[in-house]
């Protein structure tokens, strides 16, 4: 999967001068949720984590996809349209 959505994360950092690293993403989601999850809202936002849930919207459209039974380009194709990422796929 991560090679399906490499383009589409790289295009999404790199517009953020950015890069894309799942680790550090997975880090900052989670820190950021429990900030929220145990009420410390004097924690600063961690500013990247928008960034993470708007590639995880991708993420997660495109497994659902696959699980539906469409092809990899097929995929790229409908994320392309769905999130006008203007690639020539």
């Amino acid at each position: 999967m991560g090679a399906l959505l490499e383009p589409f994360g790289q295009q999404l950092y790199g517009f953020n001068k950015e890069e894309l690293n799942y680790t550090d993403m997975g880090k900052r989601l989670g820190d950021q949720r429990n900030y929220f999850a145990h009420g410390d809202l004097d924690k600063d936002f961690i500013g990247l984590s928008l960034l993470d849930l708007i590639f995880l919207q991708r993420i997660i459209y495109a497994i659902q996809l696959k699980i539906s039974g469409l092809e990899d380009k097929q995929i790229q194709r409908a994320i392309n349209d769905l999130f006008q990422c203007r690639f020539a796929i």
